[in-house]
């Protein structure tokens, strides 16, 4: 009896684009918990930032070369200068999580960007995130002209997702539907 030829893995765009908003799914595993079995605040951090290296790579900004390919005069990368978060249900271990990234505004230097933790149809975690663009010397600098238009395009008005997340701040206030104990 042979063997089922193994699927290879690609690398390539994870989660999915639809629209100007992108959805990431991750898996909570026990090193993003406390002793509880809750995923650490931190964590979010760490899988917000996931959520906007796949929203970049998705929307056909490859900032990984642009910093690792390019001397230290001319490299660009991106930096969190503002976050805040704010922690509406908390998140278990094995739960299954999408992150949500939009892009609010986009400046010559920066972007600001809206995220949200889900478990299914219950809000998690929100976040608004300012990023800035810097040189290899930690400096600030304009980001290149394509990914500019990229990110006034793709950027979603903060009235819009505001309704997004009322709505879904709502259901969490009424409740999880028995997914969540806390």
């Amino acid at each position: 009896m042979t063997e089922p030829a193994a699927k290879a893995l690609t690398p390539g765009v994870q989660g999915v684009l639809d629209g100007a908003r992108h959805r990431l799914g991750l898996r909570v595993y026990f090193e993003d918990t406390d002793t509880a079995g809750i995923v650490y605040h931190a964590r979010y951090l760490a899988f917000f930032e996931r959520g906007r290296a796949e929203y970049l790579r998705a929307a056909g900004i490859h900032h990984g070369p642009a910093w690792v390919e390019r001397d230290i005069d001319t490299r660009l990368g991106f930096a969190v200068t503002r976050c805040d978060m704010e922690f509406v249900r908390p998140a278990r271990l094995d739960d299954w999580l999408e992150i949500h990234t939009e892009v609010e505004t986009s400046r010559a230097a920066s972007v600001v960007v809206r995220q949200c933790a889900w478990r299914g149809d219950t809000l998690l975690v929100r976040a608004r995130i300012g990023v800035a663009v810097l040189d290899g010397h930690g400096r600030p600098r304009r980001m290149p002209a394509d990914w500019r238009r990229v990110l006034d395009h793709m950027a979603v008005p903060a009235e819009t997702m505001a309704d997004d997340t009322k709505r879904d701040a709502r259901g969490a206030a009424e409740g999880s539907h028995g997914e969540d104990k806390a």
